[in-house]
């Protein structure tokens, strides 16, 4: 799940009342920004996550202790040449959301 600049960790616990799932979002050279790519990838592990029967909480967290989400991407922001782009990043983001 990562594309170099980013990656996206799952870790699993197994309680007695059912499974903790952390997920932890790592860009830390951008503050943890969000692009295209990182939103894809943190969207298909929460989607993962969802079919999982005994998980009972996700605890989403962001590395390096500076910021959870730094907020979006701006060099990826500097590419949109269209209203039809930022369109399609916001609906990316809500995805996730």
């Amino acid at each position: 799940m990562a594309s170099g600049a980013h990656k996206v960790d799952i870790s699993w616990e197994r309680r007695p009342a059912g499974v903790v799932a952390r997920v932890v979002y790592d860009y830390t050279r951008k503050l943890n920004a969000l692009n295209p790519p990182a939103l894809l990838d943190l969207t298909e592990a929460l989607q993962s996550l969802s079919r999982e029967d005994d998980l009972r909480v996700v605890v989403l967290s962001g590395a390096g202790g500076r910021a959870f989400v730094g907020g979006a991407d701006i060099n990826h922001m500097l590419t949109m040449k269209s209203s039809e782009d930022g369109r399609t990043f916001l609906t990316q983001i809500h995805k996730l959301c």
